[in-house]
């Protein structure tokens, strides 16, 4: 069941608000950091971020309050999780 963030998705979250304040991440420095365009990386934050079932109540809070937080973000860079996407 899967009831936290794993590392690696700790990392991306961790990234898409760590660029919040200058609205969003270059693609340069996802490329660089995840080795990925910066299209892959929005989907997989917007995945990871999705709710689920099997979320704790802690992780589920968490992820309402981050997806808060990049609201504009996700409306304006962030889309729906793709299939192809996973982290």
């Amino acid at each position: 069941m899967k009831n936290q963030l794993s590392k690696t998705e700790k990392e991306f979250v961790d990234f898409a608000l760590l660029w919040h304040p200058f609205g969003g991440p270059k693609s340069e420095e996802v490329f660089v950091r995840f080795g990925m365009p910066v299209q892959r990386f929005r989907c997989k934050v917007s995945g990871i971020l999705a709710s689920r079932s099997s979320d704790s109540d802690e992780v589920a809070a968490y992820k309402v309050e981050v997806r808060e937080r990049l609201q504009f973000e996700i409306d304006k860079f962030y889309i729906e999780p793709c299939g192809g996407c996973r982290v």
